[in-house]
């Protein structure tokens, strides 16, 4: 097993795709930024926050996460686009209110304690229930959830129900609304599933239009076991024709006093 060659091509190729990106990933570094105020139980940054905080990471470099007690005006400064999450229910400061409202672009708020913020006023969550199928107006068409999806369903604001959901009695709800001014909650609480929903969401809310989503091609299970010839034909192949993509290395822990290779394959250590 050439350790040593993988490692070295997996780094040549890393370089190429990254020199292979267009002018406008690169080009997030000058973008204002996203500021994510988050509401948990107990104040920790969860998986959850995390996941939103990688979302938002597709649409600028700048992203600054905060707490809803640790948020200052000075927070708000340089930032084009304020996401809120509410993942449990909490009375939110008069201070954090004030500043939200103050933001002159639309927000995005997402889960519990949105009805408090003045762009959402009026919000009501009515009920929560487990979906498997959904419903995109603006698509037309429905979309099926492996795993399902939690969703909150919304009354009380005007504007235009983007998703909806029919319940168990047969009557159908929404559970993202986007007001009359541009402002857009999302009635989720888990992040983690079917998140991108969530991503869909963002993307449209702040602009950018679709079929503009950078996507890259995965050359995947790389480990000390591949052909490395045959990957360096495969990433030069792609770094030719400008076609961004990205590695997934399969971890290899080896044991020198037992000369045992060990590998993780889904999830799971199993002998190479």
């Amino acid at each position: 097993m050439n350790y040593k060659g993988i490692t070295l091509l997996c780094v040549m190729l890393l370089f190429s795709a990254i020199a292979s990106f267009p002018v406008s990933t690169q080009a997030k570094d000058q973008d204002a930024g996203i500021l994510i105020i988050y509401s948990t139980l107990d104040g920790k940054e969860s998986s959850q926050v995390k996941m939103l905080d990688l979302l938002a990471g597709h649409f600028t470099s700048h992203v600054t996460v905060k707490k809803d007690l640790d948020v200052e005006a000075s927070d708000f400064k340089g930032k084009d686009h304020v996401i809120y999450y509410g993942q449990t229910k909490r009375k939110l400061s008069q201070k954090l209110l004030s500043l939200i409202s103050g933001v002159k672009k639309p927000v995005v708020a997402i889960g519990y304690n949105a009805g408090q913020i003045s762009q959402f006023s009026g919000l009501s969550l009515a009920r929560k229930e487990n979906v498997f199928q959904v419903h995109s107006r603006s698509e037309k068409a429905d979309v099926s959830l492996e795993s399902g999806l939690n969703v909150l369903s919304v009354s009380g604001l005007k504007g235009t129900a983007l998703y909806t959901f029919k319940a168990d009695d047969g009557t159908t709800h929404s559970f993202i609304w986007k007001t009359k001014k541009g402002n857009v909650y999302i009635g989720l609480t888990n992040l983690l599933n079917d998140n991108l929903i969530v991503a869909k969401q963002l993307r449209e809310a702040f602009g950018e239009k679709a079929g503009t989503t950078l996507l890259y091609l995965r050359l995947e299970d790389i480990s000390p076991m591949s052909d490395e010839k045959l990957l360096l034909q495969a990433g030069t192949y792609l770094h030719k024709r400008h076609i961004p993509f990205i590695l997934a290395v399969i971890p290899v822990y080896l044991n020198p006093q037992a000369t045992k290779c060990i590998c993780l394959i889904n999830r799971r250590w199993s002998r190479c």
